[in-house]
This record gives structure tokens, sequence and C-alpha cells, in this order.
């Protein structure tokens, strides 16, 4: 995942009084799932692989 996705869902749950917990636990859940297929999609894992080959 990248870095500053996961800073940002962190941040997110941290913040009090702006949602409950468990809307702002679904919407966190559902960015990283966004990012995750983004980054499948985008075969970014395969571009860092050759690069150290």
């Amino acid at each position: 995942m990248n870095l500053a996705v996961l800073s940002g869902v962190a941040h997110a749950m941290l913040i009090e009084g702006t949602m409950d917990m468990l809307s702002k636990a679904t919407l966190c859940l559902l960015v990283l799932i966004a990012t995750g297929k983004i980054m499948a999609d985008l075969k970014i894992w395969w571009s860092f692989r050759n690069r150290n080959r």
C-alpha cells in the first residue's frame, strides 16, 4: 500500500467528533480496497520487482 494512503487512514481514524467509529472504519476500508485495486490494475508491483533485477 501507499504510505500516504496508510498515513491518511490512520490519521482519519484518530480524529474524534466528525463521524461515528463504524462509518469511519467503513470509509477507510473502502479507501484501502480501492487503492489496492488501482495498484493491482496498474501493475505497479511489477515495475518495482523488475527494477531490482
